[in-house]
């Protein structure tokens, strides 16, 4: 597994998302290292189908109408002839690629392994979350000096528990936690520890992480009241949303 957590993919429409991976998992071709994931800037080495014959342009325009699904390699391997292929994870599929994709729940460890974490370091739950992400997506740091580091982060930052919100269990982040936009001290550890070129799909680890843990599917930005506002509201943004999980989004929510 690579620190970025790239790997190959096959397109489908989400329409089809369901059938094609049922498909594949009867074939042992899912790469259950990884989740079924939107389609992101990060994809790459794009190979089109003749069969359903969509270049990589439209894909992109439309890409929320598709889907990536984690495929082993050797599943694409020797398989040149797609016209003649009658399987069905072809016939859905426009084609394959390399993506950057999230890790499965299974790769991230569960809700008990991280509040098993918080007895052996001074972390609060937040950050323990935060310094599992980091190695997760970096494997070959060194844990102590990235745990110094997450240690003297301030609440504002990082702060010690999160609010769950409605029914379906939306997590929400407060509008200057966790947010280099509005926060200096996180901008220069992400920038320091992360890197500049491949921060949205840390982030996208990071959202996912905490939302295992807190067994949700949304994870979303509380928006700050402006001050000469009369009606006084303020929006959620969303972040982060389980492409696995068909949802119909609220017009309260705006787009990340």
């Amino acid at each position: 597994m690579t620190a970025s957590g790239k790997t190959t993919v096959l397109l489908t429409e989400k329409k089809n998302a369901k059938a094609v991976k049922v498909a594949l998992e009867k074939e042992g071709a899912l790469n259950k290292s990884y989740r079924l994931s939107s389609i992101s800037s990060s994809l790459s080495s794009f190979n089109s189908y003749s069969l359903n014959g969509l270049p990589l342009s439209d894909i992109i325009e439309h890409s929320t109408r598709f889907i990536a699904i984690p495929i082993h390699d050797h599943f694409i391997q020797g398989r040149t002839d797609h016209k003649e292929n009658k399987q069905l994870a072809f016939n859905l599929v426009v084609g394959h690629a390399t993506q950057v994709c999230r890790f499965s729940s299974s790769v991230l460890g569960n809700a008990n392994r991280q509040l098993e974490l918080t007895s052996n370091n001074s972390l609060n739950f937040v950050q323990n979350v935060l310094l599992q992400a980091i190695l997760t997506y970096q494997p070959s740091s060194d844990k102590g000096s990235i745990l110094k580091v997450v240690e003297k982060l301030p609440t504002k930052t990082v702060p010690h528990k999160l609010e769950l919100m409605g029914d379906d269990r939306t997590l929400v982040i407060p509008s200057r936690a966790l947010n280099s936009a509005s926060d200096s001290i996180f901008e220069e550890m992400l920038h320091n520890i992360i890197g500049d070129g491949h921060r949205k799909d840390f982030m996208s680890l990071l959202w996912q992480h905490l939302a295992d843990t807190h067994r949700s599917h949304r994870v979303v930005r509380r928006g700050e009241i402006d001050p000469n506002s009369k009606v006084r509201e303020s929006g959620h943004s969303i972040l982060w949303i389980d492409p696995e999980v068909e949802r119909t989004v609220d017009s309260e929510y705006g787009e990340n």
